[in-house]
C-alpha cells in the first residue's frame, strides 16, 4: 500500500483503506482525552502515540479541521514531543 503513490495520497486526505477516516479518528482521540483529564484531575499525564492522535489533538486544540491542519501543522517529525492543557472542556496547546 506505500508503495503506490496514488493510494497514498488518498490517505493522507481521507483515512486508510479498511480504516477510520480522519474525521472518525478525531473523534474518538478528543473524548479518550477529555476523559484523561477527568480521571486525573490535577495531575499530569503523559500520553505516547503516533502522529494520527497527535495531528487529531492538535488540530483540535487549534480549532482546525484535517485538511486545515494538513496545511498549517505540516508533517509530524517521529518522536515529536507536544503539551496539552484541559481547561473548561476544552484542549489547548501549552507549548
Amino acid at each position: 500500500i506505500l508503495r503506490d503513490p496514488e493510494t497514498v495520497e488518498v490517505a493522507w486526505h481521507t483515512g486508510w483503506p479498511n480504516g477510520e477516516t480522519h474525521d472518525e479518528l478525531g473523534a474518538r482521540v478528543l473524548p479518550a482525552l477529555l476523559e484523561l483529564e477527568r480521571l486525573h484531575l490535577g495531575e499530569t499525564v503523559l500520553g505516547i502515540t503516533h502522529a494520527g492522535p497527535i495531528r487529531a489533538a492538535l488540530a483540535a486544540a487549534a480549532g482546525l479541521t484535517h485538511e486545515e491542519s494538513r496545511a498549517q501543522i505540516g508533517p509530524l517529525e517521529n518522536c515529536v514531543v507536544f503539551r496539552f492543557a484541559i481547561a473548561g472542556g476544552k484542549l489547548e496547546r501549552i507549548d
